[in-house]
Protein backbone atom coordinates (compact mmCIF):
# COMPACT_ATOMS: atom_id res chain seq x y z
CA UNK A 1 0.00 0.00 0.00
CA UNK A 2 1.35 3.79 -0.87
CA UNK A 3 1.28 6.39 1.72
CA UNK A 4 0.57 9.54 0.57
CA UNK A 5 1.03 12.91 2.06
CA UNK A 6 -0.73 16.34 1.27
CA UNK A 7 1.93 18.79 1.65
CA UNK A 8 1.24 22.29 3.15
CA UNK A 9 1.93 25.48 1.55
CA UNK A 10 4.06 26.60 4.43
CA UNK A 11 5.96 23.54 3.89
CA UNK A 12 6.37 23.44 0.22
CA UNK A 13 7.17 27.01 0.11
CA UNK A 14 9.87 26.70 3.10
CA UNK A 15 11.78 23.76 0.70
CA UNK A 16 11.45 25.33 -2.60
CA UNK A 17 13.23 28.69 -0.90
CA UNK A 18 15.93 26.70 0.91
CA UNK A 19 14.02 27.90 4.39
CA UNK A 20 15.70 26.35 7.50
CA UNK A 21 12.29 26.05 8.91
CA UNK A 22 11.53 23.36 5.81
CA UNK A 23 14.28 21.13 7.27
CA UNK A 24 12.23 19.88 10.01
CA UNK A 25 9.55 18.15 7.28
CA UNK A 26 12.35 16.75 5.35
CA UNK A 27 12.80 12.65 7.60
CA UNK A 28 8.66 13.29 7.74
CA UNK A 29 8.24 13.46 4.22
CA UNK A 30 10.73 11.10 2.87
CA UNK A 31 8.91 8.34 4.72
CA UNK A 32 6.15 8.94 2.08
CA UNK A 33 5.63 7.16 -1.17
CA UNK A 34 4.03 9.80 -2.61
CA UNK A 35 3.93 13.70 -1.86
CA UNK A 36 0.86 15.38 -2.92
CA UNK A 37 -0.52 19.27 -3.29
CA UNK A 38 -3.93 20.31 -2.94
CA UNK A 39 -5.63 22.60 -5.53
CA UNK A 40 -5.44 25.74 -3.64
CA UNK A 41 -2.25 24.82 -2.68
CA UNK A 42 -0.94 25.24 -6.26
CA UNK A 43 -2.97 28.19 -6.89
CA UNK A 44 -0.97 29.68 -3.90
CA UNK A 45 2.59 29.14 -5.28
CA UNK A 46 1.11 29.88 -8.88
CA UNK A 47 0.16 33.21 -7.43
CA UNK A 48 3.03 33.87 -5.38
CA UNK A 49 4.77 33.90 -8.71
CA UNK A 50 2.43 35.80 -10.74
CA UNK A 51 2.68 38.82 -7.69
CA UNK A 52 6.18 38.54 -7.39
CA UNK A 53 7.17 38.80 -11.19
CA UNK A 54 9.54 36.02 -10.60
CA UNK A 55 11.75 35.09 -13.49
CA UNK A 56 11.51 32.78 -16.28
CA UNK A 57 13.94 30.18 -14.76
CA UNK A 58 11.92 30.20 -10.79
CA UNK A 59 8.98 29.58 -12.50
CA UNK A 60 10.18 26.83 -14.10
CA UNK A 61 11.36 25.21 -10.98
CA UNK A 62 8.55 25.70 -9.64
CA UNK A 63 6.45 24.32 -12.20
CA UNK A 64 8.92 21.46 -11.50
CA UNK A 65 8.35 21.19 -8.21
CA UNK A 66 4.20 21.12 -8.56
CA UNK A 67 4.76 18.24 -11.38
CA UNK A 68 6.60 16.33 -8.99
CA UNK A 69 4.39 16.17 -6.57
CA UNK A 70 1.21 15.18 -8.36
Amino acid sequence: MDHIAVVDTNVISYLFRNDTRGLDYVPILESFDHLILSFQTMAELDFWSIRGKWGRRRRADLAFLMRATR
